[in-house]
């Protein structure tokens, strides 16, 4: 595989050795010296036209400048270079020819895979027809070729020897039908939530949620949850939300996981936590019934309720527990403002306390 790094070394020091400056080289190449920078500590990679105006300005081959001068002795296929030259000038079918004859070749193709526009690389993986790759291949090619051609390429792959977690390198690049097909044919008995959550972004939600039918009864907790809700449906993260409440640790951010819940199982959670802090409580707010709300200040410590707690809260209370909440607000915090914005969720008596309060 190509390392940028090791190139820009090679570069770098056939530039010292001609003791010339960056710049000096920027104007031969007909870039910026910044390009020239960057491409000398390894941060990006010159393009095909410019490796070989390169090379030949330094009388090396384009291999050579590719792998910082090494060219491994007794190489039976053809060296990198060689391939990114055929692209480079559309010889696709060259490539193909040189793959169909030694299949050894095609860690060259893959080497230059970076270096090439995916249409090219399309056109030489479509012709090599029968050609079988392996899943390293496969994942090394998947972010340079398009999705039809990586889904076609990995339906040739033997099921039995991919596991679950080996489709997380080729998720990003697979679309989600093709990748539904390809997972839904490997499902382990078993899942752990870190494979899952790696996956769930590119699974559609019937998928995602079946899968997460499989995970063991303790393997995953609140925060493992939390970053799966979204990706499965309400009757799988209720299910998975009472589980976790049973457990020995009980359940950790409700908040976090409340718009991912039904009402009923979200109440039923809230109530077994008990007395929760009052910034919970704001977060709770718009997702618990009113009548678990007003339950849950019941049992709140409302000693250090803020006017900007009871205004987050307004929208989701009704007017008489709105009402015995005010008077828990220090009087200071209470200003014209904070009364204008919660005079319309207070009736007229409670408004008019509030202001002789005031």
């Amino acid at each position: 595989m190509i390392d940028s790094r090791i190139t820009g070394a090679y570069i770098s020091r056939l530039r010292r050795d001609k003791d010339w400056t960056q710049m000096e080289l920027a104007d031969k190449l007909n870039v910026s010296h910044q390009a020239v920078s960057r491409w000398e500590t390894g941060d990006s990679f010159p393009d095909i036209a410019t490796l070989a105006q390169m090379a030949s300005l330094f009388g090396v081959s384009v291999d050579e400048l590719l792998n910082g001068g090494r060219i491994a002795e007794g190489r039976k296929h053809p060296p990198t270079g060689q391939v990114l030259m055929d692209m480079a000038q559309g010889r696709t079918a060259d490539v193909t020819r040189l793959v169909q004859e030694d299949p050894a070749n095609l860690e060259a193709l893959i080497d230059a895979a970076s270096l090439s526009r995916p249409s090219q690389l399309n056109d030489v993986v479509a012709s090599l027809g029968d050609q079988r790759f392996t899943r390293d291949q496969l994942a090394a090619l998947a972010p340079f070729i398009t999705q039809q051609a990586l889904s076609s390429l990995v339906d040739q792959l033997d099921d039995t020897c991919i596991n679950l977690a080996d489709w997380i390198e080729f998720a990003p690049f697979l679309g989600r039908e093709a990748l539904d097909a390809v997972v839904g044919k490997v499902m382990p008995e078993v899942v752990t939530p870190s494979d899952l959550g790696a996956l769930a972004p590119f699974l559609s939600r019937e998928l995602c949620s079946r899968l997460a039918e499989r995970l063991t009864a303790d393997s995953i907790d609140g925060d493992e949850l939390l970053s799966l809700a979204p990706f499965l449906d309400h009757e799988h993260n209720d299910r998975l939300a009472l589980r976790l409440a049973l457990g020995p640790e009980g359940f950790v951010n409700l908040p976090g996981l409340a718009p991912f819940l039904s009402q009923a199982v979200l109440d039923q959670l809230a109530l077994q936590s008990g007395k929760l802090p009052l910034e919970e409580l704001v977060k709770l707010a718009p997702f618990v019934s009113r009548a678990v709300l007003r339950q849950l200040f019941e049992l709140a410590d409302l000693q250090t309720l803020t006017a900007g707690q009871l205004l987050g809260l307004a929208p989701f209370l009704d007017r008489p527990a709105l009402a015995r909440l005010v008077d828990k607000v220090p009087v200071e915090e209470l200003d014209a403002h904070m009364i204008v914005a919660l005079a319309p969720f207070l009736d007229a008596s409670a408004l008019e306390a509030l202001i002789r309060r005031k």
